[in-house]
């Protein structure tokens, strides 16, 4: 195991598949990149904690950082809300949201209704409504923060509950 982890570790750094910072997915774990060893792999993963991984057990990476990445917001909004009312207010004010995000790299859009109907709790008549944002990886988390608190202060100031 050992020869096998430098042999693996030497390819790692010169085939530069993934480098020190990079969000990737490793044999399906997610993560930030710490360090690349010899032996070893170390990714920072979710709740800040530090997974170790064998060079030569590596069998799949995705390597999140090379492009930017998508976010999708749906938006549940009762259908007695007219469609033309929405998408105006989304036209409107989407282009905003992007001054207002450095993080933004791209958009946001409304994208269509997503479904009609009713789902889960939900008893009366519903639409939901998609929104994409580009962004880089690593910013994933702030943005989907940055992109649900405004769409949720949108619409309350608009006196349109979501739902």
């Amino acid at each position: 195991d050992l020869v096998a982890d430098i042999i693996a570790g030497l390819f790692i750094v010169f085939e530069g598949s993934f480098h020190v910072g990079d969000m990737v997915t490793i044999n399906g774990t997610r993560g930030r990149v710490r360090e690349i060893g010899i032996r070893s792999t170390k990714l920072i993963i979710p709740v800040n904690n530090l997974m170790i991984i064998s060079n030569h057990s590596i069998n799949q990476v995705v390597n999140l950082s090379k492009k930017k990445s998508s976010y999708l917001l749906d938006i549940r909004i009762p259908a007695e809300i007219s469609i033309d009312q929405v998408e105006e207010l989304l036209k409107r004010e989407l282009p905003k949201l992007a001054e207002k995000c450095s993080l933004i790299v791209d958009g946001p859009y409304y994208y269509g209704i997503e479904a009609v109907g009713s789902t889960g709790y939900a008893t009366k008549p519903m639409r939901t409504y998609g929104i994409i944002t580009y962004c880089l990886e690593v910013d994933m988390l702030e943005v989907e923060q940055f992109m649900k608190r405004e769409i949720s202060l949108l619409f309350e100031r608009e006196g349109i509950s979501l739902w």
